[in-house]
């Protein structure tokens, strides 16, 4: 189908991999001989440190350092799914944000991998999602807060964001989106 349709290549959001997933690293090594050079790009989950992911009610559901950089080895982009955090309000969800951004960017430092970070504009209210705390507006402030301007300039990783549920922005949320471009000259 790449070939025919002539795609760059092949974005991936298999929900959900566990950290440590043997066989969802197979698939990557397959994928990659099937397209050759063409881009290969999976959605990720956040990070949790491996000692708190450890813990048995989580049981290695979210992603650590050390598979991030086993999947950074298989592919050329990752995009994180940097929300479902559980923050009940904007600045826990901003400082949870920016945290997510340098760790995730540390751990993949050495690596050719492109880092896209995802931005909620979702509306769904769950358990683990709160749309008045996860939004454009939260998200863009924790991600700016997370990417420093010596990581620009010393080469980072990370090339932007990803917005998630683009079909559920509203007005709203492009205002902010705007607002964001305009002052950081993109």
């Amino acid at each position: 189908l790449v070939d025919t349709a002539g795609f760059d290549g092949v974005h991936l959001d298999v929900e959900t991999v566990r950290s440590g997933d043997e066989s969802y690293l197979l698939l990557m090594e397959e994928i990659r001989g099937a397209i050759g050079e063409r881009i290969l790009s999976v959605a990720a989950s956040y990070w949790l440190p491996g000692v708190v992911n450890g813990l048995p009610v989580l049981d290695r559901f979210k992603w650590d350092g050390e598979y991030y950089r086993e999947v950074a080895e298989r592919v050329d982009q990752i995009v994180t799914m940097t929300y479902d955090s559980v923050m009940p309000i904007p600045a826990l969800y901003r400082l949870w944000l920016r945290e997510q951004v340098r760790e995730i960017e540390r751990r993949l430092a050495t690596s050719n991998v492109e880092l896209l970070v995802g931005i909620s504009v979702s509306r769904e209210n769950t358990m683990t999602h709160h749309p008045w705390a996860e939004n454009m507006r939260s998200g863009l402030a924790g991600f700016c807060a997370g990417v420093s301007s010596d990581q620009a300039e010393t080469g980072s990783i990370v090339r932007g964001v990803a917005v998630y549920a683009s079909w559920e922005a509203d007005s709203t949320d492009w205002r902010v989106w705007e607002s964001w471009a305009d002052a950081s000259g993109e």
